[in-house]
């Protein structure tokens, strides 16, 4: 989750405000079972539908910022998403206040970095075509697309620096 909760009608709290307590919306109960962080919030949710139980692992920041700065926590979300492998293991589901903008912006992010380790290359206005051929709106400001280009940038540079590392990941 990309943005504060309940900062607009755009974007509800839509679990329990405090840990235990469950709350439910038509066939659905939602219970937040653990919730830590700060930068990061985290929050771990069951999920009841009917007699399924689902466990779910929320993920939010609500300091979205497009400026690299090293105290970024939109790339501190990308590197917790990948020290924490056991997360690509699921469904990712992302989302902002409005489901383009913000959301975009992220997906080209994980996008762009797996491209490029796969393949040594990327191209941002082609990642944004592509979702925005599926998604209007994705990565919608001058803003987010400089902030790809600076993640990206970065990135280049991380992967040039590291480039015996990623080769040992991968094997």
């Amino acid at each position: 989750m990309l943005s504060k909760a309940g900062d607009n009608k755009k974007c509800v709290d839509y679990w329990p405000s405090t840990v235990g307590q469950p709350a439910t919306f038509g066939d659905v109960t939602v219970t937040m079972m653990k919730e830590k962080g700060e930068q990061i919030v985290e929050r771990n949710f069951a999920l009841n539908f009917f007699s399924e139980r689902h466990d779910i692992l929320h993920l939010q920041v609500d300091d979205w910022t497009e400026r690299i700065d090293g105290n970024n926590a939109v790339l501190d979300l990308v590197d917790y998403l990948h020290q924490n492998s056991q997360i690509g293991s699921g469904t990712l589901l992302v989302h902002c206040s409005d489901g383009a903008g913000r959301t975009g912006t992220f997906i080209s992010i994980l996008e762009l970095m797996s491209r490029a380790k796969r393949e040594g290359r990327v191209d941002v206005l082609r990642t944004v075509k592509d979702l925005r051929d599926r998604r209007p709106g994705m990565v919608s400001s001058i803003g987010q697309y400089r902030f790809l280009y600076e993640v990206m940038r970065d990135y280049a540079a991380w992967m040039e620096r590291n480039a015996n590392k990623i080769i040992e990941e991968d094997d």
